[in-house]
């Protein structure tokens, strides 16, 4: 289906995909359904592509993979280049037990929500290369402890209303990935782990947010060569975490980075220090004056 130049202002889903694979949806404008989503993929839609469309202004999301009851989920999707703003919820939601879908080189601005949400299970999804903007969060993933493999990488999500990147889940059976993203200018975290476990955090710029990275109530998850510099309150912030891995981080220009309840005023040199918490830190590239507690 391709270059449709509306397929608007209805009031159920605009464009609907059930248990249906292999087809394209390219060059449409799908905007304006009043009460439900722009484009919804349903059971086991797979192979899908999804290109090029606008889906703006919709009642619920932009784009929805989900089961819907059904016993299985979208797989196999790509979803590349739509623009998906100004939907009353997400611009691009994955949920149920999603998987192996790659979303990339689209653009979620202004959405009620969320720029784009994972929920659930939705296990080795691609999300990269996407530009996330002035939505209440950025991207989230928020779900049971089958979240995993996710790889999350070279987005760019800025200008939030709460947190830039945000991961909710029970305890993990296997890591998610979240790399190469720059976050700035996001209210409260650029980017929020909570109670989550084994994630692998590393080389992500976060710069220019009220608070930088934050673990809280999260164990055994890495945080490696981040910049978390220029941030208003904190660089990194671990409440009530144990046993992370904090390493070859850089947090300058920062008023302090919170290690639980413990004051660490001078990390110098290149070793590892075991805090009382289980957290391990390398004080590599942490200047002495913007730790504290």
């Amino acid at each position: 289906m391709r270059y449709c130049s509306g397929i608007t202002d209805n009031d159920v889903v605009n464009i609907l995909l059930a248990y249906s694979s292999n087809n394209s949806i390219e060059d449409n404008d799908i905007s304006n359904s009043d009460n439900e989503c722009g484009l919804e993929l349903r059971g086991f839609s797979s192979y899908n592509t999804i290109k090029n469309n606008t889906i703006n202004n919709n009642g619920v999301d932009g784009i929805l993979l989900w089961s819907w009851g059904w016993p299985d989920s979208p797989c196999y999707n790509n979803i590349t280049d739509n623009a998906a703003n100004f939907n009353k919820y997400s611009g691009i939601e994955l949920a149920d037990f999603a998987c192996c879908n790659n979303v990339t080189n689209n653009t979620a601005q202004s959405n009620r929500v969320g720029g784009i949400g994972l929920f659930y299970n939705c296990t080795n999804n691609m999300i990269a290369e996407n530009e996330l903007a002035s939505n209440f969060y950025g991207l989230a993933f928020i779900g049971m402890e089958d979240m995993i493999g996710n790889q999350i990488y070279n987005n760019t999500i800025r200008d939030s209303k709460t947190y830039g990147l945000w991961v909710l889940t029970d305890p993990l059976l296997a890591p998610n990935y979240i790399y190469n993203n720059e976050l700035t200018n996001n209210n409260l975290f650029g980017i929020l782990v909570q109670l989550s476990t084994k994630n692998e955090i590393y080389d992500n710029t976060v710069t220019y947010n009220i608070r930088g990275i934050g673990l809280e109530e999260a164990s055994d998850n890495l945080l490696i060569n981040n910049t978390a510099s220029y941030n208003e309150i904190s660089g990194i912030s671990l409440i009530n975490s144990s046993h992370n891995t904090i390493y070859k981080n850089t947090a300058e220009f920062v008023a302090t980075i919170l290690i639980g309840s413990i004051p660490y005023i001078n990390l110098s040199g290149h070793v590892y220090m075991r805090c009382r918490d289980g957290n391990i830190l390398s004080p590599d590239h942490f200047p002495a004056a913007a730790v504290s507690v």
